[in-house]
């Protein structure tokens, strides 16, 4: 677990992307989002006990030359917390669903530039930084489909 043996601190910065009525904590490079009622439980609860998942990963937090980015986790796609319409929906189709969840190369060259969220039949799938000519697959390679 990423968050286990690093302090937790409160995120003030703002989220965009995700649904009203959570609370941001960030732990190293990671934000974790928790439902306001219980988000003071739930971060007792990680620091006390072994926990294998708890709140919902938002994003990785990038410090660079070009400043701050957040890039988006996998964990928000598969949540309802996720405000839809936060990015660029391109819907795919079930070969290139299955290309995207195999992590195989994909390439949207019509779509804009910057994080686009993959959607197959309006279910959203994941998220790919779109390069133009290419996409960097945002998909977890330990969640990855080995054989279809």
């Amino acid at each position: 677990d990423p968050l286990r043996g690093a302090a937790v601190k409160p995120f003030k910065d703002k989220v965009d992307f995700v649904e009203a009525g959570f609370v941001w904590y960030r732990k190293g490079d990671l934000v974790k989002g928790y439902p306001a009622p219980v988000a003071d439980d739930m971060i007792w609860a990680e620091s006390h006990l072994r926990c294998v998942s708890a709140g919902v990963a938002v994003a990785s937090v990038m410090e660079g030359a070009k400043g701050r980015t957040m890039v988006p986790e996998a964990d928000i796609t598969l949540s309802e917390a996720l405000r839809r319409g936060s990015f660029p929906e391109v819907e795919v189709s079930l070969e290139d669903a299955l290309r995207f969840l195999r992590k195989d190369p994909l390439a949207f060259p019509s779509a804009p530039k910057g994080y686009l969220l993959l959607t197959y039949k309006g279910v959203p799938l994941g998220f790919v930084k779109n390069i133009g000519n290419r996409t960097n697959n945002l998909w977890p390679q330990g969640w990855r489909i080995r054989n279809v």
